[in-house]
């Protein structure tokens, strides 16, 4: 295993162990020992982990695992969607004002 994934414990490999359930999925979806998942990015062997800003668990190879710790940590108010919301409910009370 590389040093990346030796150093996080994280991951869910431990579950194939102590689960044959999690370990016949697995199988099914051709992921060989030594790897818990798919990327969700690139479909590559990964590791299945909890998104350390978004409180959501998925898989990601080591490249994007990598590109998904260096990324900023945005909370919820400084994200565009929440931004795009906020503009649309007050463009909608601009327009509910003048009728």
């Amino acid at each position: 295993m590389n040093k990346l994934h030796r150093h996080n414990n994280s991951c869910r490999c431990f579950l194939r162990k102590i689960s044959t359930n999690y370990d016949a999925v697995l199988r099914e979806d051709d992921v060989p020992e030594g790897y818990c998942g798919r990327c969700c990015e690139c479909n590559k062997l990964g590791h299945t982990r909890l998104h350390p800003h978004q409180g959501y668990q998925d898989a990601w190879c080591d490249e994007h695992w990598q590109e998904v710790l260096t990324q900023p940590f945005k909370p919820w108010y400084r994200r565009r969607s929440f931004i795009a919301f906020i503009i649309g409910l007050g463009a909608i009370a601009l327009l509910a004002d003048c009728s």
